[in-house]
């Protein structure tokens, strides 16, 4: 199963802090399928 998670104001706070639980359900996500992940912040990128 594939897993799309948006790292922006879900699973990092807007201040860039992890969210509340973020590690449990990273955990859960992991075991359970491929994760990739969705953000607008890449280094080097127009």
């Amino acid at each position: 199963m594939n897993i799309y998670l948006d790292v922006n104001g879900v699973l990092l706070e807007h201040n860039l802090t992890p969210a509340i639980g973020v590690t449990a359900f990273l955990e859960r996500a992991l075991a359970k399928g491929n994760v990739y992940w969705l953000t607008s912040h890449c280094k080097g990128a127009y």
